[in-house]
């Protein structure tokens, strides 16, 4: 999705270069944007597993060994942020820098044309879609199959 983004921002970015915005520039504001995404999310799925924890632990089966031991420390949560800005920086780093891999000009000169991408990057998004919809799927179908074994027990 980020791909999907800097490609559809091409233009913009094109005309930042042409007036002057050097390349740092440029990529410090889609690291900065995409590290705000990144560190949201992470900061979402810390607070959903706090507030979760104790309906979570409702659902296991009450003789399980050591289950009042369950609960979320400072390490695993300060993991989670650090995996979230170094998921941010690597992912804000490839559309900011792919971005300067192609003729800029061209993008400036194409006007109000369509902004139609070509054969290699359309076949690109649709593999980066289709990848995307089959971890969701698979994970939605993990998350339902542990939830319906918690229910049997």
């Amino acid at each position: 999705m980020l791909l999907n983004r800097a490609l559809s921002r091409r233009r913009e970015l094109a005309l930042r270069v042409s007036l002057g915005a050097d390349a740092k520039t440029i990529i410090l504001q889609l690291l900065t944007e995409t590290l705000f995404v990144f560190v949201c999310g992470g900061v979402l799925g810390i607070l959903c597993a706090i507030l979760s924890q104790h309906a979570l632990v409702r659902l296991l089966p009450p003789d399980l060994p050591r289950l009042e031991e369950i609960h979320i420390n400072g390490p695993v949560l300060s993991f989670s942020l650090a995996v979230s800005v170094a998921a941010g920086l690597l992912f804000g780093l490839i559309p900011g820098l792919s971005g300067f891999r192609t003729d800029l000009a061209q993008h400036l000169s194409d006007g109000s044309r369509s902004q139609t991408a070509g054969p290699t990057v359309g076949r690109t998004r649709q593999v980066l879609v289709i990848a995307q919809l089959a971890l969701a799927f698979v994970l939605l179908t993990t998350a339902g199959y542990c939830y319906a074994a918690s229910r049997l027990c």
